[in-house]
């Protein structure tokens, strides 16, 4: 049974993110992720324009990258709200043209070149934005056309701005913009507490955060964040990407470095092995390009040793975060992974050593954010009142026997609570029928 949003508009929760972006709802047994047509939960934030001038968005974008990189835009959201003094130096990076400079009144704003014409990174994360709320009109078969989008806790105003600026141009009116931590500490039932003190470790594809929040009441406050804004799954990629480059050039004889078609196939296989490294002892890069074959196996053991300097360039900014935060280590309550790259061994172990305790990774790591924001348009969409909500609390409360508030009877609660509702909704609806 899902919540009927019909008197109040549908309201989707959206992970604007800088590698890849997910659309949720929420129905009476939790947020959900909506799937796309390819059945794919996570679009990948890529945006290619044709020859002809369509627009390819999501994993036919990330395609794209071989064979027309120049014109394929990835990590825009690197560029937003921000000048071009700002990203000169994250602009070398990008394979795509920027133009030199163009003026809006005083300030001097990014235009992307990409064929006939340029685009600005909200017009750019627009074309994500309109692919998630396509998949959601999809999904529902009406209009979606509100949205709770999600935003790092260190976006300045210009940046914020410029994610709401996305969304109207995407045809969603932006209910409210929320904390990426504070959307995890949601998905993960934590405003269920009464107070505490919650670390979000944030380790994405192409930015590291931390956050500290202090809950008081069922309210999130930011105490610190920290971070890298160039520091994460990439960075790995990019290791293991010039170790196979090294390797190609002595085995082949060639700098497959100046292809860009084969550097993109060769990062394709790097991601394809570090991502099984995850979950198996030892995985093989391999590719087959113009009739050559490359093969190299790294194993769990060599992976560590690898990238345990990128994972330490990790731990700094939590130290500093605890510190601004003005709190102990002993002092944090729960720790909670988000990020694709938090599914490494090496990067959760490093994570449960400096914070003492196990970090929560019950749920999909690069779906929590998502998750969090479809509780929070939930909420705004006014589906469920506060009676209902109090109500609903009110039995789980009566019901479910005390423990400690932890992770796993947040969920417990959240799975009694969705049972509760069903029957209190019911009878509500008959109440009112007898009316």
């Amino acid at each position: 049974m899902e919540i009927d949003f019909n008197s109040s508009g549908h309201i989707v929760g959206i992970d604007l993110g800088t590698t890849n972006s997910l659309v949720a709802f929420m129905d009476l047994t939790g947020p959900r992720i909506i799937p796309g047509a390819d059945g794919d939960k996570l679009v990948p934030s890529v945006v290619s324009i044709g020859l002809g001038g369509e627009v390819v968005v999501g994993n036919p974008a990330r395609e794209l990258l071989i064979t027309q990189p120049e014109r394929t835009v990835y990590s825009v959201k690197r560029l937003m709200g921000r000048g071009l003094e700002d990203v000169k130096d994250e602009l070398k990076l990008f394979p795509f043209r920027v133009k030199p400079e163009s003026e809006a009144g005083s300030e001097s704003v990014i235009q992307l070149d990409l064929g006939d014409r340029n685009y600005t990174p909200p017009e750019i994360s627009a074309m994500v934005l309109r692919q998630l709320k396509q998949n959601a009109e999809d999904y529902f078969g009406v209009a979606v056309d509100k949205a709770v989008i999600t935003v790092p806790a260190y976006f300045n105003d210009a940046q914020r701005q410029a994610t709401k600026d996305a969304g109207r141009i995407a045809g969603l009116e932006v209910l409210r913009l929320v904390n990426e931590p504070t959307a995890a500490a949601l998905a993960y039932g934590l405003d269920k507490r009464e107070n505490g003190i919650v670390a979000v470790y944030d380790l994405g594809g192409g930015t590291f955060d931390i956050s500290i929040l202090k809950l008081h009441d069922g309210i999130f406050e930011v105490l610190a964040t920290n971070g890298d804004t160039h520091l994460g799954g990439d960075d790995i990629d990019n290791l293991l990407l010039r170790i196979a480059l090294e390797d190609v050039a002595s085995e082949w004889g060639e700098d497959l470095s100046q292809d860009s078609e084969g550097v993109q196939r060769l990062r394709r296989a790097v991601i394809q092995a570090k991502e099984r490294l995850s979950f198996v002892p030892a995985a093989t890069i391999e590719l087959e390009y113009h009739g050559k074959k490359y093969q190299r196996e790294i194993n769990l053991e060599l992976f560590d040793k690898l990238i345990a300097p990128i994972v330490e360039r990790t731990l700094g900014p939590c130290r500093d975060c605890i510190k601004d935060a003005g709190v102990g280590v002993d002092q944090i309550d729960e720790v909670v992974m988000v990020g694709g790259s938090t599914r490494i061994p090496r990067v959760r172990s490093a994570v449960e050593k400096l914070f003492r305790s196990k970090p929560h990774t019950e749920l999909n790591p690069d779906e929590v954010v998502a998750l969090g924001a479809a509780v929070q348009a939930a909420i705004l969409s006014g589906a469920v009142d506060d009676k209902l909500l109090q109500e609903i609390d009110r039995l789980v409360q009566k019901q479910v026997q005390p423990m400690r508030t932890t992770i796993a009877s947040a969920n417990y609660r959240r799975v009694a609570a969705a049972a509760l509702a069903r029957r209190l909704i019911a009878r509500l609806f008959a109440e009112a029928a007898g009316r």
